[in-house]
Order: structure tokens, then C-alpha cells, then sequence
């Protein structure tokens, strides 16, 4: 099984690559259904699925269909704590 730290490794080595793929809104590291790591690509919904492989050197990839990003805004007087 791979570790949290290799993948976090194997994520570093291949995010500019999955990045390029159209449609590819972020990538981070999950856990699968059994608790072992996994890259979870978020894709834009909105768009065709990119060809994202199954895995990585051995880390599984999970993808998420998900809406675009939004950067969430506070009102002024809302302090982030």
C-alpha cells in the first residue's frame, strides 16, 4: 500500500500534467473506500471528461464531477478566525 507521503510525491510529480488536461478544475489526495490514499481529480462537469488514467504509479485515481470553483466571500465585518 502506497503511504500518504508517497503519494503526496507521486501527486507533486504529475499535477502539471493532469492540470493540462481540459476540463480539470484541482487535484488533491483522498482516501479510497478502504482508507488507502487515492488522487482525487476534480473535473468540471460542465465540460467532456478528460482521458484521466485509472492510476499513477500505482496510486489509484478517484475522480469528482463537480461545478467550477468559487472563491467564497465574507462580509466585512466577519472576521476569519
Amino acid at each position: 500500500m502506497i503511504s500518504e507521503e508517497e503519494a503526496d510525491d507521486i501527486k507533486r510529480r504529475h499535477s502539471a500534467s493532469l492540470r493540462s488536461l481540459p476540463g480539470v478544475l484541482g487535484i488533491g489526495i483522498g482516501k479510497g473506500s478502504s482508507g488507502e490514499p487515492v488522487l482525487t481529480v476534480y473535473l468540471n462537469r460542465r465540460l467532456p471528461r478528460p482521458p484521466v488514467p485509472d492510476e499513477i504509479e500505482g496510486l489509484r485515481i478517484q475522480t469528482i464531477d463537480s461545478d467550477p470553483f468559487e472563491k467564497q466571500r465574507f462580509p466585512n465585518d466577519t472576521k476569519m478566525i
